[in-house]
């Protein structure tokens, strides 16, 4: 929990990084190396997923987004945020698991190449 408000994408970053257990110093540097701290902020869920995509078959056989779920972890936050939360599950090892391949492009690797 942070002690005091967050109001800027610098900040942002520097509270992420204050958890003790989120890595070691090398891997940390990289990371603030790469990740924008000018960037803008929007609304993010924080936690997109298959897992919380609600998809319903329609009668002609398509299928329609019917709900987005599991909304805890939402938020204002920097815009390239949804893109790293999104494909932090990949692993090099992960060969069925094609999510990145489909994100849109306000979420995708493709857009945001720097945080992936």
């Amino acid at each position: 929990m942070c002690p005091h408000p967050v109001h800027t994408v610098p900040e942002f970053v520097d509270f992420i990084f204050s958890n003790p257990h989120y890595g070691g110093r090398v891997y940390l540097d990289i990371l603030r190396g790469i990740w924008p701290t000018d960037s803008k902020v929007c609304m993010t869920h924080g936690d997109l997923k298959p897992c919380n995509i609600l998809v319903q078959l329609t009668d002609d056989g398509n299928y329609r987004l019917s709900g987005i779920i599991d909304w805890e972890r939402s938020g204002v936050y920097p815009e390239w945020y949804e893109c790293n939360k999104a494909t932090d599950m990949l692993t090099p090892t992960e060969a069925e698991d094609d999510w990145a391949a489909y994100l849109p492009p306000c979420m995708s690797p493709e857009t945001y190449p720097l945080v992936f």
